[in-house]
């Protein structure tokens, strides 16, 4: 099995690019390639799909822990030949505490892969080797092994950069990327778009794909990933899980407006035995039928807030199923769906389902970044991320609500409310990654199942 590390010395030097580019060489050439990304992104992934055809997974020490961490990849990478992870921000950005955890350097050591550092060529020349010592002396436990030189304006540039790279770091560089404004993945306020609404994305995509099989050495980066161990054999943490929810009916929004889920919180649904039915907010005229309870993920419901206010008849039919008492857990995009309206960007307000207090207004700043713990109302407590262009308006119907904190190893330690609870429907802006309190999630498959039974 080979495995490999792909990071950056910080966001926005061509990592997601670059990665995808990687994956879909490598594809190329007859490997079965399992995406990883490093972190809380849900839109890297997507486009880690589009040049693999394989479903990406997120590997985020914080939220799931290193034990759980180190399972959920083996779990995954034994399903292809070439694993590719793509780490988040730059290399050593974590939490900010002295182990950088959560990092992708975190990530890459527990999981003992050799990492290829992107660094940006442009407007710079020998000062590049200086940078990537830098890197290499920041923590000597980290197998640094091999450079890629993005934005590179000629043959004669890359040489310069790799002369000094190599003689003054002693690792190799593998290639470069030319500075292409064409090969650039498009953005919006919550960092990439979509894959699925990127219009000319698979034009793109071939395009960097055939640019790292001209410019990157792949027989060397083949041999660099060749040279990563494999950790030990970990039990499975769901073992105690198994078939719990067996029977129950999940509902899950999935379309354009709603697309955002981690991989193993949905695989794990699955494992308890639990059948997901998907659904549409956009299309769909109703709720499916015999549901036993709905999950509402996040996305961009701003930007299809026209379409979903337009469709009267799901709304209605959600709101009834939830007065009905229908479990629900809603997630930011869903949670601003449950709302009484979403006030967009340029004054318009649409209404949504209307079954929580309060709106949402969209905002040019990011209102909440970062990880933080959620602690529900029964003091079940979850590890989750935010990270939002909204906020949330009015009085809520009722008083609970989840409320959240830092890390405890932030200075600047807060604490806020960023949901609602009314009847057995919760909505809040953290999404949650479902390992970070598996036992809880086993205690809700046994309410549902009661639930169930006792109709």
């Amino acid at each position: 099995m080979k495995q490999i590390m792909i990071s950056g010395t910080g966001s926005g030097t061509g990592k997601t690019t670059i990665s995808t580019g990687i994956m879909g060489a490598l594809k190329r050439r007859g490997h079965k390639v399992i995406p990883f990304k490093a972190g809380p992104d849900y839109i890297d992934t997507g486009f880690h799909k589009a040049a693999t055809g394989l479903s990406s997974v997120n590997l985020d020490i914080w939220m799931a822990g290193e034990s759980h961490t180190r399972f959920l990849y083996g779990h995954h990478m034994e399903k292809g030949d070439f694993a590719v992870v793509e780490g988040v921000m730059g290399l050593y950005d974590g939490t900010g505490d002295e182990k950088c955890t959560g990092s992708t350097a975190h990530t890459a050591k527990i999981l003992h892969l050799p990492v290829i550092l992107i660094i940006d060529g442009e407007k710079t020349g020998s000062s590049a080797a200086a940078v990537v010592l830098g890197f290499r002396e920041y923590d000597k436990e980290l197998n640094l092994a091999g450079v890629i030189v993005n934005r590179v304006s000629s043959e004669s540039h890359y040489r310069l950069i790799r002369d000094a790279v190599e003689k003054r770091t002693g690792i190799p560089c593998l290639g470069y990327v030319p500075n292409d404004p064409d090969v650039h993945l498009p953005s919006r306020h919550l960092g990439l778009v979509p894959e699925n609404e990127s219009r000319g994305a698979d034009t793109v995509m071939e395009k960097t794909v055939s640019l790292m099989e001209k410019y990157v050495d792949l027989d060397g980066l083949e041999r660099i990933a060749a040279s990563g161990t494999r950790g030990e054999n970990l039990k499975d943490p769901r073992e105690d899980l198994k078939n719990m929810g067996a029977g129950l009916r999940i509902g899950l929004a999935k379309d354009d407006a709603f697309s955002f889920y981690y991989r193993d919180n949905l695989e794990l649904l699955e494992y308890l035995g639990m059948d997901i039915i998907p659904f549409s907010p956009l299309k769909d005229e109703a709720l499916p039928s015999d549901l036993d309870a709905v999950y509402l993920g996040g996305g961009f419901p701003e930007v299809y807030a026209v379409q979903l206010s337009s469709n009267l008849s799901f709304r209605k039919s959600l709101y009834e199923a939830m007065e009905d008492g229908m479990p629900v857990y809603a997630e930011c995009g869903g949670y601003m769906y449950l709302t009484q309206g979403i006030l967009d960007g340029e004054g318009a307000f649409h209404d949504m389902v209307g079954f929580l207090g309060g709106h949402c207004e969209m905002t040019k700043k990011l209102q909440r970044f970062g990880y933080a713990e959620v602690t529900a109302e029964n003091g079940a407590v979850f590890r989750g991320h935010e990270f939002h262009h909204s906020r949330w308006i009015g009085r809520a119907c009722v008083k609970h609500s989840l409320s959240l904190k830092k890390p405890d190893h932030m200075k600047s330690m807060t604490h806020w409310t960023c949901g609602q609870r009314r009847k057995n429907v919760q909505g809040a802006y953290a999404h949650i990654h479902f390992y970070s309190n598996l036992h809880a999630v086993g205690d809700i498959a046994q309410l549902l199942v009661k639930r169930k039974e006792s109709k």
